[in-house]
């Protein structure tokens, strides 16, 4: 019987996952445990819209302006605006710590004025016009003028090439973000309550709504009242469940596991719509678990070697089947490989022999054609060239199978057998692959003849290799002043949403932007304290 590779939160926290998804807009630390077989266990944490619906025994009120539900940077950016123009903002967050996701991350999309309407056109484009090119403007209409207004506070940026496309980089070390967020606050006035879960919204008898409960770690039930609720909360994607209900699939949570939807759902509980598109999630590029055990035994460059491959364009990704389901060149753009990657299934295999590895050993991986850095984060990457020799690759690869991140056979049957695949499948792609690499042409996929490296004869090994879904994208309709809206897209009165939980209006099927999220969460936030002051 085939082992199944098990993986758990720990596995990924602190592995191939955090700093190496920084490049799109989002990187973070692990959440549900997932297997080969594509099935996966629970998230430990659910949202429930029971939670958003039932009655509470209040023991304390507070009066404010606004609650801001989430202290990730659109939930800081809306309350410290809001702060420093006389409001008075409560920032409310489930966690001991502030500032969520944008602790780990990197790179926003941020355009000058006049690089706006090529920017917007591009990105409505990608998404196939299926968009609110409204919203888009918005977000990039304003972004340098609220990243410049960041600067006021002490955020560093330069500007940075990511994967083609030159955005602003926050310079501002990991460890000191934090310590920024809390200061930002301190200087304006934001009263955090910390460890305090957002529960229920607060209505009155023409559906406005004029506060939240949230609960504290001992379940002590707070009612704030306030003029408006702005939601801040980071979507669901740490929700194993909701993931697999809204997108058919659950594949690895890259993302914060405590965001698992209770703001969408306390939207949805007083008529806020689901968008069109609802169930959009955020894959980027690869994770590879093997690395992370590999490190224990082997320098960075060495543990790296499996996490190397599975971004090469020279060797063969198939399908939990054994399938080949795309052109390995798109490993090249971020957006390519983690939309092909999603759209097959929630991992693959990433195929390399003992020939291949002899081959890298002595002159890397420039000898199997590939003439181009791979794309990887600079934060992950190990420091090597193309020519750099793959010392002890096949000690490495061998330990890899040990530690049960992949698997070796001594042909394709005997591999696929061991891996779960069917045999007769794998065996008839590597044939139709070694056919490809004898004539120079892949009339499968269709790449490019440089990048076709031929098995030969000897063992071969399968890596476990898993898409990352960074979080979702959107839950729930917004207008582009963040009112959040109802079915008949009316507004809800002194309810809005930002960040993460707006993002349906600028996707449609997928995600395609480099940096647009980070762009859109602290611009949201800085746009909707605007839209309070002039309410």
């Amino acid at each position: 019987m085939t082992k199944k590779l098990e993986f758990s939160r720990r596995d990924f926290i602190g592995g191939a996952g955090a700093a190496l998804l920084g490049i799109g807009t989002l990187g973070f630390t692990g959440c549900a445990p997932h297997s080969n077989n594509g099935n996966n266990a629970s998230s430990s944490k659910t949202a429930n819209q029971s939670d958003a619906t039932k009655d509470y025994s209040i023991s304390n009120t507070v009066d404010c302006d606004v609650a801001i539900v989430g202290a990730g940077a659109s939930g800081i950016s809306c309350a410290v605006h809001a702060a420093e123009k006389g409001l008075n903002a409560i920032l409310l967050e489930k966690t001991s710590s502030i500032g969520g996701a944008s602790n780990q991350v990197f790179s926003a999309m941020v355009r000058k004025p006049e690089e706006v309407g090529t920017a917007v056109n591009e990105w409505t484009a990608d998404c196939h016009w299926k968009v609110d090119t409204t919203a888009i403007c918005n977000i990039l209409s304003h972004s340098e003028e609220v990243f410049n207004w960041l600067t006021k506070f002490g955020w560093s940026f330069s500007e940075m090439n990511t994967m083609g496309t030159m955005n602003w980089m926050i310079v501002t070390s990991y460890d000191q973000r934090p310590i920024l967020y809390k200061t930002m606050c301190d200087q304006t006035g934001v009263d955090i309550r910390n460890n305090m879960t957002a529960k229920k919204l607060v209505t009155n008898s023409d559906g406005a709504v004029t506060g939240v409960i949230a609960l504290s770690d001992d379940n002590v039930a707070t009612q704030f009242n306030a003029k408006a609720v702005v939601i801040a909360t980071g979507g669901y994607a740490g929700n194993d469940n909701m993931v697999k209900e809204a997108f058919g699939r659950s594949p690895l949570c890259g993302g914060l596991p405590q965001n698992i939807g209770e703001g969408l759902e306390m939207c949805w509980a007083i008529g806020g719509a689901k968008p069109r598109n609802y169930g959009m999630q955020m894959p980027h590029q690869t994770y590879v678990s093997a690395s992370k055990r590999l490190a224990s035994d082997y320098d960075d460059l060495k543990a790296k070697y499996p996490f190397l491959a599975a971004y090469a364009p020279c060797f063969l990704n198939t399908t939990a089947k054994g399938r080949r389901f795309r052109n390995e060149a798109n490993l090249y753009n971020a957006d390519a490989a983690a939309n092909s990657d999603m759209y097959q299934g929630d991992y693959h295999w990433t195929i390399v022999s003992a020939s291949q590895l002899a081959t890298l050993e002595t002159s890397g991986l420039a000898a199997l054609g590939v003439d181009e850095k791979l794309t990887i984060s600079p934060i992950q990457a190990p420091t090597y060239n193309l020519d750099t020799p793959w010392v002890d690759a096949t000690t490495v690869f061998n330990k890899m199978v040990e530690n049960g991140d992949g698997y070796k056979g001594s042909d394709a049957k005997s591999l696929a057998k061991a891996a779960g695949m069917d045999p007769e499948i794998f065996q008839n792609e590597l044939e139709k692959y070694e056919k490809s690499c004898s004539t120079g042409q892949d009339y499968v996929c269709g790449k490019d003849s440089k990048y076709l490296a031929a098995y030969g004869s000897g063992d071969l090994y399968a890596i476990y290799t898993s898409v990352n879904n960074l979080t979702s994208c959107g839950g729930v309709t917004v207008d582009t002043d963040f009112n959040v809206l109802d079915s008949s897209e009316n507004k809800i009165d002194g309810l809005y949403a930002i960040g993460v939980e707006c993002l349906s209006n600028l996707f449609s099927d997928t995600y395609t932007g480099v940096g647009a999220a980070l762009v859109t969460s602290y611009t949201s936030g800085y746009l909707v304290a605007e839209t309070l002051l002039n309410a």
